[in-house]
């Protein structure tokens, strides 16, 4: 028998043509200039400023941030070494000096000072301040602040009833109400600390005790509070690592693998595109709808800008990305049923918060060792500190479900797929997740929090093939910091 006939050689006539890219090179180049103008601008504007003055409300936000720690100080006085131990991977503990939170209250007197409409403030925190100082035993300081006080408003009954109780001058009340000194002062942790220092200087010691008894009783409501907290990112961080550790004793994840353009089958050029359009477009409709002074427009832009940033990249997506190569949305990022595995969401979202968290607490603990720490307003949402209940929901919703979702889908689905279509795993991930790093203008600490985060997300979409998971798990990190906030600030 003879051999059999060879096939003839598909021409490369006979191949269907190649889809040419949609975005032309200088369109492309125009767009990523706008964006990083754009993000330019911001981070301009973002760091050229005090953190504080980016706050709406920066005295009530101060005064609170402050109470309540002092307030949880109070409550673990007599704590355990296990709380102790829980409060100090936190970043704080009953032991640390006052003095450090008092860069709190002068950061919010720097913003009544910029503020004209704040002004009326300014005598109301810089007590708040003086009575902190006096309860740290800082009498440099304490003597400074007080004659700044005593020069700006010198008929006030304040004053004088500080230097009694702080300062030892018994006759810096006569002819003073020293009762009315308190009032000068909001109700929680300071003013009780104030008025029971009066109280024991004239000699009322039941009084004093009293106080006292009532404070530790509601710091240590606090307190429980604060160690449900951190239980709670201890047990997600351990189980985490733990889930991470099996998934890749079972099947590993080569990060040197070569380009890949199965997560990115679209140009790259149109790729960037897409994001590029979309991000100006976003920033574009957000700042028109602010421009014209529509209250529900501003309000709604406020509440939910990740909607206004990140939707308008759905418009590019299908046209431009998907449609062309006959991909379906929930097909090409792993969203479809049979996709969405329980195991997968379970365990991919329970690796990025466990890892994420874990990141969080060396982070931190470094940082502060090294005496490199981020900015107190970091992290801390007014909405969900001042707002009403409504307000308060919709910013869950912003930052438990929309920035989730629309961030992974950006920052992951489409910036993450066009690099893999390039790169190997780790040059992609660590691309993509220094561009999510970057987009949320946070200082050093909060920056490698969150650049961990995109890059532990990245490869989670690398290993399982779906958004789910990296969804999933943003959602519930970010659900949890929003209720750890109102659990211990709100």
């Amino acid at each position: 028998m003879g051999e059999p006939p060879l096939s003839p050689p598909i021409l490369p006539a006979a191949l269907p043509p190649p889809i040419p890219p949609r975005f032309a090179r200088w369109v492309v180049f125009l767009l990523g200039v706008l964006t990083m103008m754009l993000l330019g601008i911001t981070a301009w504007s973002h760091f050229t400023s005090r953190p504080v003055h980016d706050l709406d409300f920066p005295v009530h936000t101060a005064l609170r941030v402050v109470e309540r720690t002092m307030e949880a100080r109070e409550g673990a006085r007599d704590a355990t070494w296990p709380e102790r131990a829980l409060l100090w991977l936190s970043g704080d503990s009953p032991d640390d000096p006052p003095t450090e939170l008092a860069d709190i209250y002068r950061d919010a007197l720097s913003a009544t000072e910029r503020e004209p409409a704040t002004n009326n403030y300014s005598s109301w925190i810089q007590a708040h301040l003086i009575v902190l100082l006096g309860e740290a035993g800082a009498t440099n300081d304490l003597t400074a602040e007080l004659r700044n006080y005593e020069h700006r408003w010198p008929d006030t009954d304040f004053a004088p009833a500080v230097r009694f109780a702080y300062l030892g001058d018994d006759r810096a009340l006569a002819g003073r109400n020293a009762e009315q000194a308190p009032n000068y002062l909001s109700e929680g942790w300071t003013r009780d600390r104030f008025t029971a220092r009066l109280a024991a200087r004239e000699g009322r010691a039941g009084e004093a005790a009293h106080i006292d008894t009532e404070m530790r009783a509601r710091g240590q409501r606090l307190r429980w509070r604060a160690m449900w907290c951190e239980g709670t990112i201890l047990v997600l961080a351990f189980g985490g690592v733990a889930v991470t550790v099996f998934s890749l004793f079972k099947s590993g994840l080569r990060l040197s693998a070569g380009p890949d353009a199965t997560l990115g089958p679209w140009p790259f050029r149109d790729g960037w595109g897409a994001a590029f359009a979309g991000f100006v477009c976003g920033a574009g409709l957000a700042t028109a709808l602010s421009l014209p002074g529509w209250r529900w427009a501003d309000w709604v832009v406020r509440h939910l800008h990740s909607l206004f940033m990140f939707a308008p990249v759905l418009l590019f997506l299908t046209p431009l990305l998907l449609r062309p190569w006959a991909l379906s949305f929930g097909k090409q990022f792993g969203l479809a049923a049979r996709h969405c595995a329980f195991t997968t969401i379970a365990g991919g979202g329970l690796a990025l918060v466990g890892l994420g968290f874990a990141c969080f607490l060396l982070v931190m603990t470094v940082s502060a060792a090294a005496g490199v720490e981020g900015n107190w307003t970091e992290g801390i949402s007014e909405d969900l500190l001042h707002g009403t209940t409504f307000v308060r929901a919709v910013t869950l919703l912003n930052m438990a479900v929309v920035a989730p979702v629309f961030e992974e889908l950006v920052f992951r689905g489409i910036l993450y797929g066009t690099l893999r279509s390039r790169f190997s795993v780790l040059p992609a991930a660590l691309i993509s997740s220094a561009l999510f790093g970057l987009g949320h203008f946070y200082s050093l600490p909060g920056l490698v929090d969150v650049t961990w985060f995109g890059f532990v997300s990245a490869l989670i979409y690398e290993r399982t093939r779906s958004l789910a998971p990296c969804m999933a798990g943003h959602m519930l990190m970010n659900l949890t910091i929003g209720i750890m906030e109102l659990a211990v600030l709100g």
